[in-house]
């Protein structure tokens, strides 16, 4: 089995039994496409008009405001990305940047209605994985809401510990909604705690 179908099958088996060949037909009716660093995928402005799943490396997304960067997410490995604006015909409110070389798979909406009408049963792992999403982006929204950047940054560092390591700690710094010479505080003071 080639290792694009075995991730996307690794994948989607969290949402429903998935075979090979599924997998494979899924494969075949997107695209797989290679980014280097720094390379765009989406620029804040243009129609957003695909899809992606991540197979390796890390994208950022982010917004211009008033000038400023503002991280508003990472995607990794088995990660989709579906850009806010997508099938709306409105310049997308967001970038997404490859982080580090980037493989993944891009479809788009007609790709997908294809699909659908040759393999019904992938509409239903497209519905559980909206709703596992839409519960996820609830609870991140929720806490990110509610709790303080120490707070944010030590479920950062026990969930992902990952992106501490291959995304600059000045992105983080803006993911968590504070500044860098912020972090560096709340990261000595976590040290000197021991936790």
């Amino acid at each position: 089995m080639n290792e694009t179908v075995e991730q996307l099958q690794i994948f989607l088996s969290r949402y429903m039994e998935i075979d090979e060949r599924l997998a494979s037909l899924l494969v075949e009716t997107a695209m797989v496409r290679r980014y280097g660093k720094d390379e765009f995928l989406l620029r804040q402005g243009d129609l957003s008009e695909e899809t992606f799943f991540i197979l390796k490396g890390c994208v950022r997304s982010f917004s211009l405001v008033s000038g400023e960067d503002k991280t508003l997410d990472f995607y990794c490995e088995e990660e989709p990305i579906m850009p806010l604006e997508l099938g709306e015909k409105r310049p997308a409110s967001h970038s997404l940047i490859a982080m580090e070389e980037l493989i993944l798979i891009a479809s788009t909406p007609s790709m997908e209605e294809e699909a659908f009408k040759r393999h019904p049963e992938i509409k239903n792992v497209c519905l559980a994985m909206a709703e596992t999403m839409s519960h996820s982006l609830q609870k991140k929204f929720t806490f990110y809401r509610t709790s303080s950047a120490e707070d944010r940054y030590i479920a950062l560092r026990e969930q992902r510990p990952d992106l501490l390591q291959r995304v600059p700690q000045y992105h983080i710094a803006s993911y968590l909604g504070i500044k860098p010479e912020s972090l560096s505080r709340i990261r000595r003071r976590l040290q000197s705690q021991n936790r």
